[in-house]
């Protein structure tokens, strides 16, 4: 709560106070709207960030929100009707609605309250078998993803449910929210499944989300043998590549226990060699690999 002085001193300076009441008093318009255009309605609302005023933001800004939220959405769609792997089958919408139109976006109107856009989907249908539309469960999902990203257990919990691109596209949403310094609430509401969602994501989470997508990585390892010649060999770093009788090329380093016996290994004699594989594998699928050579034997 805030004293009477303070709320005097704010409206003369127009300074917006933030308080549960502002913000039930713009979910209350938010309600209104999707009434009015009769469907799910997304309010974005920038609270506050660097050239953020009543009713005015820096173009520039504005547009990478925008333009990063939109990204975000088109790849969360995706994920939700055609499925995370992509797939050339198309469920949860009607044949004769196009794609490209449920997974994207459009403003409905802008709204000066700091800075404030209402979005929509292009064209919405209701789920199959279900009482909610489908711009309902993208939402869901977005929120989803957003609320549970912050906790580093709960995120690996759901990443099945989302493809490589939506993750990539949540780290860059995100670094737009770092770069302008914005605090953002995220909100949904239709009137007709009476759906709501509610969300804040402000500088410290964006870089807690990141953080949690960038820095997670699960190792897993597998021995295999291949058989074929060496392509390069560097004794001083221990470094060779083999080329195997299917042509497939592996790059690697040979382990320390058999390092002695590299001096030996040429280019023109076939070997039977063991290696062992290690994947590094993130969230967000940028995999490292690495190849060991554990044996390695002249084939007679």
């Amino acid at each position: 709560n805030y004293s009477l002085d303070f709320e005097i001193i704010a409206n003369f300076f127009k300074i917006q106070i933030r308080n549960n009441k502002n913000k039930e008093d713009y979910f209350e318009k938010l309600k209104k709207h999707s009434k009015e255009v009769n469907s799910g309605l997304f309010r974005l609302h920038i609270l506050e960030g660097k050239k953020i005023g009543h009713g005015t933001a820096d173009t520039k800004a504005l547009g990478q929100l925008l333009t990063s939220f939109e990204d975000l959405y088109h790849e969360i769609a995706l994920d939700y009707i055609t499925g995370v792997d992509r797939k050339i089958n198309v469920k949860n919408i009607n044949e004769d609605i196009l794609i490209s139109d449920m997974a994207s976006t459009e403003i409905y109107i802008p709204e000066a309250a700091s800075f404030s856009i209402y979005l929509k989907s292009k064209v919405d249908t209701i789920v199959e078998n279900k009482t909610t539309t489908v711009s309902d469960e993208i939402f869901h999902k977005i929120d989803n993803l957003i609320s549970k990203s912050t906790n580093k257990n709960e995120l690996e919990n759901i990443k099945i449910d989302y493809s490589e691109k939506t993750l990539n596209k949540l780290v860059s949403f995100n670094e737009t929210i770092l770069n302008n310094k914005i605090v953002v609430d995220l909100e949904y509401y239709n009137t007709n499944s009476n759906i709501e969602l509610r969300n804040i994501i402000n500088p410290e989470n964006a870089h807690t989300i990141n953080n949690n997508i960038e820095s997670y990585s699960k190792i897993d390892e597998s021995t295999k043998p291949f058989s074929g010649k060496f392509t390069n060999l560097n004794t001083k770093t221990l470094y060779f590549v083999f080329l195997t009788n299917e042509g497939f090329e592996i790059p690697g380093y040979v382990s320390k226990l058999i390092s002695e016996n590299m001096i030996s290994f040429n280019f023109t004699s076939l070997y039977n060699i063991s290696v062992t594989q290690i994947t590094d594998s993130t969230l967000n699928y940028k995999n490292k690999i690495n190849y060991i050579l554990e044996s390695c034997l002249e084939s007679k």
